[in-house]
């Protein structure tokens, strides 16, 4: 009689499974995990930027990401760094929302100058790396790849960093 017991719970317990799987909850689960956490690690990506009609630059750019905090680091090809960006991240619905609190830039001297939020050359900082207070991006992870789509801008493919 134990023993029937035990088949019935099995068989409850292997229909129950079946059919959260079956009715896509296992897939929901997925992509709300996703959507909480799925962007975080390090994304990179390549652009062109033609300079004259014999001359483009490549511009490597890595996107570092974690639950409340972001790192945009732009190297030119051959590893000049040209851009260094970090601040404060939040994340919702679909969408990056980037706050920089401290902006390095290259300066006339080829070396990064560092500015904090509330430095009084916090403005031209800015306006040098080309970034407003706080960016909003939608965003998709799919596998390896993250589409980033600033506003009034191409969508962006990073690429996972493995390391």
């Amino acid at each position: 009689m134990k023993k029937n017991y035990f088949l019935i719970g099995l068989l409850f317990v292997a229909s129950v499974s079946m059919t959260f799987s079956s009715c896509g909850i296992a897939d929901k689960i997925e992509d709300e995990v996703n959507d909480a956490v799925g962007h975080i690690g390090y994304w990179n990506t390549e652009s062109v930027i033609p300079i004259n009609e014999n001359t483009n630059i490549t511009i490597e750019t890595t996107l570092g990401l974690d639950l409340a905090t972001f790192e945009l680091l732009s190297n030119i090809q051959g590893g000049t760094t040209v851009s260094d960006i970090t601040g404060a991240l939040s994340v919702n619905n679909g969408e990056l929302t980037l706050s920089p609190t401290v902006i390095g830039y290259q300066g006339e001297n080829g070396l990064l100058t560092y500015v904090n939020k509330g430095d009084e050359n916090w403005a031209m900082a800015l306006e040098e790396v080309e970034m407003a207070e706080s960016v909003t991006a939608a965003y998709k992870v799919s596998g390896d790849e993250m589409t980033v789509t600033f506003e009034g801008e191409e969508p962006q493919v990073f690429t996972r960093q493995i390391d």
